[in-house]
């Protein structure tokens, strides 16, 4: 008989349970990078909101925006609710996020061909085990705003990965390594 391990192994459809465990470890390793880069690029984002100069968004942008706000989040609709001042502040501070990288994209002439939105396209229908032309009709089916949509959505990934090709980005340990806590202890 084979050892238990390799019969559990074999349940989930690997040869070994060597297999398995690197196939788990595959996958822990690209969540952790995945992990790392969607901070990364939320740190740069901040960053960039930080290095930009302050401005308003106009009175009219900002009602558009509270009402478009309104409207998305009905729970969370109640102007007199504790938290509301807090989430409208989130939502404008995103309206301003957006506008920075508009511009940073206009600037360095970043845009969306139309062979970005096919592969993107592709992927999406891959991800949701669709042909590309169904999730293309289905995409389309019911308003030509979630095409733009995802051509925005992609513009915007796009800009932040030109960003972050650019940036000097420093990864600091939370835990002390053995050597600094060695040569701290050595200083004692």
């Amino acid at each position: 008989l084979p050892p238990s391990d390799e019969v559990l192994a074999q349940k989930y459809g690997f040869e070994t349970m060597t297999a398995m465990q690197q196939q788990m470890r595959s996958a822990l390793l690209k969540n952790i990078a995945d992990t790392v880069a969607e901070r990364s690029r939320a740190a740069l984002m901040n960053k960039a909101m930080e290095s930009a100069s302050p401005f308003e968004l106009p009175k009219r942008f900002s009602e558009s925006c509270i009402a478009q706000f309104m409207r998305g989040t009905p729970e969370k609709a109640d102007r007199n609710d504790a938290t509301f001042p807090a989430m409208l502040d989130e939502a404008m501070r995103e309206m301003r996020r957006a506008f920075v990288l508009e511009e940073i994209g206009d600037k360095e002439n970043i845009t969306v061909s139309e062979d970005d939105l096919d592969e993107e396209i592709v992927k999406r229908a891959r991800q949701n085990n669709m042909r590309a032309s169904q999730f293309y009709d289905q995409l389309v089916k019911h308003d030509h705003e979630n095409m733009l949509r995802l051509k925005s959505a992609l513009r915007t990934r796009k800009i932040v990965d030109f960003l972050l090709e650019r940036a000097e980005i420093k990864i600091i340990s939370r835990k002390p390594s053995e050597e600094s806590a060695k040569s701290s202890q050595s200083d004692q």
